[in-house]
């Protein structure tokens, strides 16, 4: 397995400084984070604090990826990193940005991109069976333009999709060949109600491109209006929470995965430097160790 970055985490530094940092620290690549201009815009002004949910300063965008993406990604390759996959943000629902984004990969020689199909309305009640079908017809013709460039779109597992988990992500997928297609595993994004890493992965199969790898744990956030204590998901590091990741990289060992682990390294309370330093080690310790951290979980 090779060992990555997924850059929205790196809120802090620059794209060609977060792409020297990883090549010291020895990671293998990074998986850059490109969104539309008009969808976030980094602060020029020094008060305004750095966040990964707004003012990044590595963010790469979209016009200047598709006029130029092998001199967008240049800082990377000067590095000696990899680009593991594009973490683009666009959808199925806006073709021509799709395939933009698709011929841009092409260009820059990058095989896999996250493309997202239909997300769930904010509210309302929704006919599942009939918006289900519609976001699978719609990939269907993602993946028609992405084969025109030799490029794989991969759907993450995420919990505004129509494919929150393996099992439901597979259904999602009939009749797509996964030589097309992938699907990112994400347990951290899946945590809750998930199915187990063993069986999340046989499910998969064929259709495993890339994992997100990230940690969390459960909190407590004070009581709601009727007393009751409210609870609440919070990032830590790797080594700490919720998700047994020696399992699941013992699981991937089992099915003969050796592509991309991909961080994304938050933790409250940390700096990014200490964070990926130690992110780094525990990942290596356990891809390079074949029962390290197996027995007893956590």
């Amino acid at each position: 397995m090779k060992l990555g970055i997924f850059s929205t985490f790196i809120a802090d530094y620059t794209f060609p400084e977060t792409c020297k940092l990883l090549a010291a620290l020895g990671f293998d690549g990074i998986q850059p984070r490109i969104v539309a201009r008009d969808e976030e815009r980094p602060s020029l002004d020094p008060t305004i604090p750095v966040s990964i949910y707004s003012n990044r300063r590595g963010t790469l965008f979209e016009d200047d990826f598709f006029k130029d993406p092998k001199g967008v990604l240049a800082p990377a390759f000067e590095a000696g990193l990899e680009i593991s996959s594009v973490a683009s943000y666009t959808c199925a629902t806006d073709m021509p940005r799709v395939v933009s984004m698709l011929k841009a990969c092409q260009k820059a020689g990058i095989r896999n991109v996250r493309v997202d199909s239909h997300k769930l309305p904010l509210q309302g009640m929704v006919d599942m069976a009939a918006w289900v079908d519609r976001s699978r017809g719609q990939y269907r013709e993602v993946v028609q333009e992405a084969k025109k460039c030799n490029v794989r779109p991969m759907l993450e597992l995420h919990g505004s999709y129509p494919h929150t988990c393996a099992s439901g992500m597979v259904d999602f997928l009939r009749g797509f060949d996964p030589a097309d297609m992938g699907i990112h595993y994400s347990p951290a994004t899946i945590n809750e109600g998930r199915e187990s890493p063993r069986l999340s992965l046989n499910y998969i199969g064929p259709y495993l491109t890339e994992v997100h790898m990230r940690n969390c744990k459960w909190v407590r956030q004070g009581y709601d209006a009727y007393g009751c204590r409210k609870w609440g998901l919070k990032y830590c590091h790797a080594d700490e929470g919720v998700v047994n990741w020696p399992e699941i990289i013992k699981q991937l060992k089992i099915v003969g995965y050796d592509g991309w682990l991909v961080d994304e390294p938050y933790a409250y309370g940390s700096d990014t430097y200490t964070r990926l330093r130690r992110t780094h080690n525990y990942l290596r310790r356990l891809m390079n160790e074949p029962n390290a951290g197996v027995k007893g979980g956590y």
